[in-house]
């Protein structure tokens, strides 16, 4: 069962904490990296558990290691992920730390986990997805995103209708307010909040897509093409003909994110600036051809795919 909670700083409710009720107390993994040829990122990064305050200063603190440690050997960072696996909790620490996401231009995944034990990403932890400038998760097989209304904990104290309804509907309208900032229907708010604490509607991949949880954020991608665009002195017409040529000629140098990304980026580079074509795949003698089989998969710019 997903978990989240209504924030109501107002009327100074003691709710529990978010690691106590369900006994999943937020992790956050990850580990820096800084090649000697490579850009800075964090490796592996996750969050597990429930989400609360402490999330978002583990989350923090990892952000700001990296830029320090960016800043000090002059690296740029490369676009990374973070794997989710959480039952939700606190709303305004999600959209914390969903708003950290969007600023690093990080992605996000959904843990795959085989069943019973599926990775969730559920309630409150949709808004961290949300804020992810590429998003994945492999439903319905070894993942799930759920959403469902939030709930309170039961106050020590009487709490009125009235101040319930104000704090239900300024809720609600901070919801919205951040789907609108991430570029997500304003319906997925609201089929949240339709949904009654106790059930969980799992989304599939089309629903989630429908509400505006695409693969890749629209204005992300449509801003990166414009400053790359400019940078190389390209009108759009002729830097999306060069970039088709560049993702599709250089695939075959890193056909998986387990290969070095150096050999694609100089053929990217090359393609891009015009000073030099892709090479040419020769198949080792006698490599079988697997090109007829399965389906065709659009090759990735790795340039901008979180690792």
């Amino acid at each position: 069962m997903g978990r989240i909670l209504l924030t109501l700083v107002a009327l100074a409710l003691a709710a529990a904490p978010s690691g106590s009720a369900h006994g999943e107390a937020s992790v956050v993994k990850g580990d820096l990296k800084c090649g000697e040829e490579s850009d800075c990122y964090i490796s592996d990064m996750e969050i597990h558990g429930e989400i609360d305050n402490a999330t978002v200063e583990q989350v923090s603190k990892r952000l700001e290691d990296l830029h320090k440690v960016a800043d000090a050997l002059k690296k740029p960072i490369h676009p990374f992920k973070v794997v989710l696996d959480s039952p939700g909790g606190s709303v305004s620490a999600a959209m914390k730390i969903g708003r950290l996401l969007r600023r690093e231009n990080m992605g996000a995944e959904i843990a795959m986990k085989y069943p019973p034990g599926e990775g969730r990403c559920v309630s409150a932890c949709v808004l961290i997805y949300a804020g992810a400038i590429h998003r994945s998760f492999d439903q319905p097989r070894f993942s799930k995103l759920g959403i469902h209304r939030p709930y309170l904990e039961v106050p020590k104290q009487d709490l009125s209708s009235g101040k319930l309804q104000d704090a239900y509907r300024q809720t609600l309208e901070d919801v919205r307010a951040y789907m609108r900032e991430m570029n997500v229907s304003e319906r997925l708010a609201e089929a949240m909040f339709r949904i009654e604490p106790e059930k969980v509607r799992f989304l599939s991949r089309e629903a989630a897509q429908a509400y505006g949880l695409t693969e890749w954020d629209p204005v992300y991608n449509e801003m990166a093409d414009l400053e790359e665009a400019k940078k190389l002195g390209l009108n759009r017409q002729m830097f999306m003909e060069r970039r088709k040529q560049a993702l599709s000629g250089c695939q075959w140098l890193k056909p998986s994110i387990n290969e070095p990304i150096e050999r694609w980026r100089n053929c990217y580079d090359g393609v891009m600036t015009g000073t030099r074509p892709a090479p040419v795949y020769v198949a080792p003698r006698g490599a079988p051809d697997f090109s007829s089989f399965g389906e065709p998969v659009d090759p990735l710019n790795w340039k901008r795919y979180p690792f």
